[in-house]
């Protein structure tokens, strides 16, 4: 396997993007080989769908800071209203 392409919704219109450098991922989630992240993102993907398929969806963005600040879905997912309280303090 030369790449992986994932979904990227940071733009207004939905496109896939080609990600050939593992490294860039391993840093972040610990996985430092091809089969090791494609395992990863296996295993991600199955939970995701078991989540989904059972009612049940946690949301837990990997980079939070970085994650929410690019995301136009912010009404969707209430992450925020998750981690503040009524006066906008942080829980």
């Amino acid at each position: 396997m030369k790449g992986v392409r994932y979904l990227d919704n940071k733009t207004s219109s939905i496109q896939f993007m080609k990600m050939n450098k593992p490294q860039k991922f391993s840093k972040i989630i610990g996985e430092p080989t091809w089969e090791n992240l494609l395992g990863y993102w296996k295993n991600k993907t199955g939970d995701l769908a078991n989540e989904f398929l059972s009612g049940r969806l946690s949301i837990k963005p990997t980079l939070q800071q970085i994650t929410c600040r690019n995301c136009d879905l912010k009404s969707f997912c209430r992450i925020w209203e998750w981690e503040h309280d009524n006066e906008g303090n942080v829980l």
